[in-house]
């Protein structure tokens, strides 16, 4: 029996759709995860026992809250085991995800409700079963992106907090060391007047800690890195990028200890629209040299794992490359960042690449979530492949129905703005509303509706009833099988 499998291929002269046979007997595959509703992956690692941990969130229930979503894959692609945390009357979200020394997992995220948030630390046995969490955070607002196991048994975690300089409130980057059992041994909030996030973490030879995110304070929306030491002081912080916004979203020591290599994202100006960003710099912060990849369209780097020739592989998403709106990008480029290879997965739907692992016999796994395939109507998409790209992919995506989704108007707007869809047939739909990282933050209607056109509002708030700050917003229509998705600017 084989699988088919669909990639994209980005070429000089275009884009070529290749369909080509792989044998089931390799070891490659793709797999989604989850229920009716809406289920996402953040990150994965690879385990001590050739598999995987991937973390993420769960919807609960349609217009519910969400749990925080941990599940073992075994090297085949199999389910191993799940496991949901929350509080049923909160937002609970794993962003990050590594195996313990003990076995077991350390899990980071955010829990709240609206825009009340504490960073989540949550500890589970090897077989995914609670064994303690903590909360941190003294401000309304307090995220984690990023925890990392440290040498001394503990956990150091990246994260934002909403803090008030002077008259005004912005974001801070929030750094947090704990001890094995999650005490609180110090925290730090380091940035400016503007707004600062933390949003990865690790751990350097020789001790302390570098963290990585972005920055409004010391550039527009400039990569932020921070150097500290064993005890939180910190020792440097740079802000680098180009002329238009920029941002570290994954960063990693070089194993000789002599720099570091980020991940990200680098606005072209001549455009405004996002690159896949990849910069080493010496071990002052410096940049040595830096990449970008993508189209004409926004493409977002997310993670970050160094090969075995010293290359790297980038997960990401792409809206310039592949089948339909958002796809999942993987890059493969040499030690100094030049392309190899790049390749994009999905179907009609919202596909993205958030995490990506690398295992000891130099295959790799991605994990993020697909509306393209799955039970729901969002699921856990983990995809496994070699360093050369192989993958094998199931078929059977369902065929879209008849739908257009029209560019909703005023287009920038203040308090409403109002979103078109036109219907072939009588049918089920939902129209979501999603920030710039992805989260899903409003819902304007879901139900079902009879032939013909239809106008629906938004009103610029939260879920939870707040109101949405300045921004790009993605709205994104869901029927049966199809999908469609456009952009508006919310101007406060």
């Amino acid at each position: 029996m084989t699988r088919r499998l669909l990639v994209f291929f980005a070429t000089a002269s275009g884009l070529l759709l290749q369909a080509v046979q792989a044998d089931e007997s390799d070891t490659l595959w793709t797999r989604t995860f989850g229920g009716p509703n809406a289920d996402g992956a953040y990150a994965i690692e690879s385990t001590s026992d050739g598999g995987f941990i991937v973390a993420g969130e769960k919807e609960i229930s349609y217009f519910g809250p969400t749990d925080v979503y941990l599940l073992k894959v075994d090297g085949n692609g199999d389910l191993a085991w799940s496991r949901t945390f929350g509080d049923t009357n909160a937002n609970e979200i794993g962003r990050s995800v590594q195996q313990t020394s003990d076995g077991g997992y350390i899990v980071a995220g955010y829990a709240g409700v609206g825009q009340d948030n504490q960073v989540y630390l949550l500890k589970t046995d090897s077989e995914g079963n609670f064994q303690w969490d903590a909360s941190f955070g003294p401000t309304p607002d307090n995220r984690g992106h990023c925890v990392r196991q440290t040498s001394d048994g503990g956990y150091i975690i990246a994260g934002q907090a909403y803090v008030v300089h002077g008259a005004f409130g912005s974001y801070d980057s929030y750094i947090i060391k704990t001890d094995a059992q999650g005490g609180l041994e110090w925290q730090r909030f380091m940035g400016g007047d503007m707004n600062d996030y933390a949003l990865t973490v690790c751990e350097v030879l020789g001790g302390g800690y570098i963290a990585a995110g972005r920055t409004q304070s010391f550039g527009v929306w400039d990569a932020y890195l921070i150097k500290l030491s064993a005890v939180g002081d910190s020792l440097w912080a740079r802000a680098v990028g180009g002329a238009a916004a920029d941002e570290a979203t994954d960063i990693m020591e070089l194993p000789d200890g002599g720099g570091f290599v980020f991940s990200g994202i680098s606005v072209a100006p001549s455009r405004g629209d996002g690159d896949v960003y990849l910069a080493r710099t010496d071990t002052d912060g410096n940049i040595v040299w830096s990449r970008t990849y993508g189209g004409d369209s926004d493409d977002d780097g997310q993670s970050l794992a160094m090969t075995r020739d010293g290359g790297y592989i980038i997960a990401a998403m792409s809206s310039s490359f592949g089948a339909f709106s958002w796809d999942v990008y993987v890059i493969r480029t040499d030690s100094l960042g030049n392309e190899i290879w790049s390749r994009t997965f999905g179907n009609d739907g919202d596909d993205r690449g958030h995490g990506v692992t690398r295992q000891s016999d130099g295959s790799f796994a991605v994990a993020g979530w697909t509306s393209s395939f799955g039970a729901g109507w969002l699921d856990v998409y983990v995809i496994k492949f070699q360093g050369d790209g192989t993958v094998s992919v199931d078929d059977g995506a369902d065929m879209p129905r008849e739908i257009a989704l029209g560019p909703n108007y005023p287009n920038p707007f203040n308090a409403t703005t109002s979103i078109p869809l036109t219907l072939s047939e009588k049918s089920t739909i939902e129209i979501s509303i999603y920030d710039i990282p992805g989260q899903r933050v409003s819902v304007v209607t879901r139900g079902v509706y009879p032939p013909g056109e239809h106008r629906f509002v938004w009103d610029g708030k939260y879920i939870g009833g707040g109101n949405a700050p300045s921004g790009i917003y993605f709205y994104r229509a869901d029927c049966g099988g199809a999908h469609r998705i456009g952009k508006m600017v919310l101007l406060r």
